[in-house]
């Protein structure tokens, strides 16, 4: 295929839009695009690849349910009643991968594509996640109406949720949480205290302790107290560069990650750690990030 064109993935009979930018290498990026303001995004839309990533080939991935259901701002990469798109994306994504030479994944998105990217990853043994502000549950969302729209557009003889959880993988937690074949790299923006306090904290104090190697955890502030754009597009470029550097080592990976952070922060003049003089900083943010840390270092119980 033309490199940044329009192509399709043949998911059993579905047709899935694709948009492909030529790297080196054998290491393949693949991004899913989060909830779209209908009124402002023509559809199929495509993420934009990451920039000054020359050494991977990179692939942006439409939710075809969106074309399906004009009104609807997220279908979670999940399908419909009748195109069970979760059964096969993801084998499908891993062929296309091995079409266009490539070994190694990095799955990335935010929001419900962060969603996705936890989703597909999981799949694919050995591969990288890099979310952030990721959705991981949706019978408790943050926002009920994008997910009930949902739910009663693309699976309508399912009146109960719960019912549905048990034929489609709404709950992410419950695939990591007995463990997981890949890495994970979890970023959270303190200032989505919805997404935090609902999404990320259920959701990573049920993982594995024998799983810390495999995820890294960075709770930050970059100015912004929403969801969409508090963490800025720069921020996740830097932990996908790193992810796409690991490859096939097999151990220390998050350290390896982290590690390879800090070092472009370093030589960009950047550190985490500080935050700007006129930037509010309510202690409420730092209430949030210390409850992660106790439930992450203690039994993962609260208190």
């Amino acid at each position: 295929m033309a490199d940044g064109s329009l192509d399709y993935l043949d998911v059993e009979g579905i047709k899935v839009p694709i948009c492909y930018k030529q790297g080196r290498g054998q290491t393949l990026i693949v991004n899913f695009h989060g909830a779209l303001n209908r009124s402002r995004r023509d559809v199929p839309f495509f993420i934009p690849f990451f920039r000054r990533l020359a050494d991977v080939h990179q692939v942006a991935i439409a939710d075809p349910g969106l074309e399906r259901y004009g009104r609807l701002p997220a279908c979670w990469y999940l399908g419909w009643e009748g195109g069970e798109l979760w059964k096969s994306l993801g084998l499908a994504i891993r062929r296309f991968s091995e079409r266009v030479g490539c070994s190694f994944r990095v799955y990335t998105g935010g929001s419900s594509g962060g969603f996705a990217a936890l989703l597909y990853g999981y799949e694919d043994a050995g591969s990288v996640v890099v979310c952030y502000n990721p959705q991981t549950n949706l019978l408790a969302p943050v926002y009920e109406q994008p997910t009930s729209g949902y739910f009663s557009a693309a699976w309508p003889n399912y009146k109960d949720k719960a019912a549905l959880g048990q034929k489609v993988p709404l709950q992410l937690s419950h695939l990591y949480s007995n463990g997981f074949p890949n890495t994970v790299v979890f970023l959270q923006s303190a200032g989505d205290a919805g997404h935090l306090l609902k999404q990320a904290i259920p959701f990573l104090s049920n993982l594995p302790k024998e799983k810390a190697d495999d995820i890294v955890i960075n709770i930050g502030f970059e100015g912004m107290r929403d969801h969409g754009g508090s963490i800025q597009r720069e921020s996740v470029r830097r932990y996908v560069e790193a992810a796409s550097q690991v490859g096939n080592l097999c151990r220390g990976r998050s350290a390896f990650i982290l590690d390879a952070v800090y070092t472009m922060e370093l030589a960009n003049g950047r550190s985490t750690s500080k935050i700007k003089k006129d930037t509010p900083f309510l202690r409420e943010d730092i209430r949030f990030a210390d409850r992660l840390a106790q439930l992450q270092l203690g039994d993962g119980n609260e208190q």
